[in-house]
């Protein structure tokens, strides 16, 4: 019951935040083909993983940067469990690669950064990354949730959705 109520809890925000309009979710009913200048960029950094797969996605628009675009698969190509491959591209370079539902972008400046989160069974997590002035992206922080463990001190080093 605990879990129940802990799911309803983390993903209900997560339902919320899609619906605003610096939010991005990889079922947003307007995402549309991405240009083939951007599919290549994903095609050479992800080599073969997503062969079969067509990507869809559209402009990040709350930034200064009329060149950040949002993507995912379509047809849930790649997915589990709601979770999907979300990418921050810029023209022909890939920024951000990450497995999760949602993207949230922080600041509206040339290189902002975003909040990536998800969830599954149990457990949702949520990923800060930042960019810099040479658009080069790093994940600063990463936080993972359970019924049994609510900070990420709590885990185990080496397996996240294991408490110590």
């Amino acid at each position: 019951m605990r879990i129940l109520i802990l799911s309803l809890f983390l993903l209900f925000p997560m339902h919320v935040h899609a619906n605003g309009l610096s939010s991005y979710s990889i079922e947003d009913k307007d995402l549309t083909a991405v240009t083939a200048r951007t599919d290549k960029a994903i095609r050479k950094a992800e080599q073969d993983k997503f062969s079969e797969c067509k990507f869809i996605g559209k402009k990040i628009t709350q930034t200064g940067n009329d060149n950040l675009y949002f993507v995912t698969t379509s047809d849930v190509c790649n997915w589990g469990a709601y979770l999907g491959p979300i990418w921050v591209v810029e023209n022909d370079k890939v920024l951000v690669k990450e497995t999760s539902y949602i993207l949230e972008v922080v600041g509206d400046d040339n290189y902002p950064d975003f909040k990536i989160s998800g969830g599954s069974a149990g457990h949702s997590w949520l990923t800060l990354w930042s960019g810099n002035k040479d658009n080069v992206y790093e994940i600063v922080e990463r936080q993972y949730f359970t019924a049994d463990c609510h900070s990420e001190n709590k885990f185990h080093p080496d397996n996240p959705f294991k408490c110590k």
